[in-house]
C-alpha cells in the first residue's frame, strides 16, 4: 500500500489545530462535552460538528499533499483521531456513545475531504 505518511500527519495536524481553536473558543463546555456528551445541548453539537468537519479539513490537506488515493489518505486522518481519541479513553472509564459516532463520522468526513481534494484538480 502506497500512503504518504507525512501527508495524513500533516492533515491529522491540521484537524487537531482547528478542533483545538473551535474549543478555546467555545471554553468550559469542552470539558462537560468529554466527561458526558450530551446530544441536546446546542453547544455540545456544535463541538461535534467543528470536530468532524475538521477532520474533513485535515483529509483535504492530507490528500492534496499526497496526490494520490486521496480517499485513502482522508481516511487515514480520520482513523488516526479515533485510535489517539481511543488512547486517550483508555485512561478514563470509557468512551461515550456519542463520541464513537463522532468518531465514525470522522473517518467518513475524512474520507469525503480527500475526494473533494481530487475533484479540486
Amino acid at each position: 500500500m502506497n500512503v504518504r505518511w507525512m501527508a495524513v500527519l500533516t492533515g491529522f495536524a491540521v484537524h487537531a489545530l482547528v478542533t483545538t481553536l473551535a474549543g478555546v473558543i467555545a471554553g468550559p463546555s469542552v470539558d462537560s462535552l468529554l466527561a458526558a456528551p450530551d446530544p441536546a445541548r446546542p453547544d455540545h453539537l456544535l463541538l461535534l460538528a467543528a470536530s468532524v468537519l475538521s477532520t474533513g479539513l485535515g483529509g483535504y490537506v492530507a490528500a492534496r499533499m499526497a496526490m494520490l488515493r486521496p480517499a485513502l489518505h482522508g481516511l487515514l486522518v480520520g482513523v488516526l483521531n479515533v485510535l489517539l481519541a481511543q488512547l486517550a479513553a483508555l485512561s478514563g472509564a470509557g468512551t461515550p456513545p456519542a463520541l464513537v459516532l463522532a468518531g465514525a463520522l470522522s473517518c467518513l468526513a475524512g474520507a469525503l475531504g480527500g475526494l473533494l481534494a481530487r475533484s479540486r484538480r
